[in-house]
């Protein structure tokens, strides 16, 4: 297993948390956010699959995917109240931290042969 399967591997992990707290943040939320909780849970999932299969496509659409799901979570927890600002603060946080691996797994200069 080499060095960017390993990460690919620990990024699948924090896309399984993220989706977790989607589901959560799904039970706190107005009516009008659980759908979309809910349907980014499953995109989430989705995309930690293939990562766990190692497929750099899913790697690609998962830094997109994440990335527009910080600007999406951001601007909820800008706007909400109680525990849900929490779990929003906290999807934040793992976005973040996933956006900035799968870069560096993505675009990390080749190792010399």
């Amino acid at each position: 297993m080499t060095p960017t399967h390993r990460s690919y591997t620990a990024i699948a992990a924090v896309t399984f948390a993220i989706a977790l707290l989607h589901l959560a943040a799904a039970g706190l939320a107005l009516p009008a956010y659980d759908l979309a909780n809910v349907a980014a849970a499953a995109l989430l999932a989705l995309l930690g699959l293939g990562l766990m299969w190692q497929s750099r496509l899913c790697a690609y659409l998962a830094f997109i995917g994440i990335l527009f799901g910080a600007s999406a979570s951001l601007a909820i927890a800008m706007t909400a109240q109680g525990t849900l600002v929490v779990v929003m603060g906290l999807i934040l946080a793992l976005d973040v931290f996933a956006v900035m691996k799968l870069f560096a797994a993505l675009w990390a200069e080749p190792k010399p042969a």
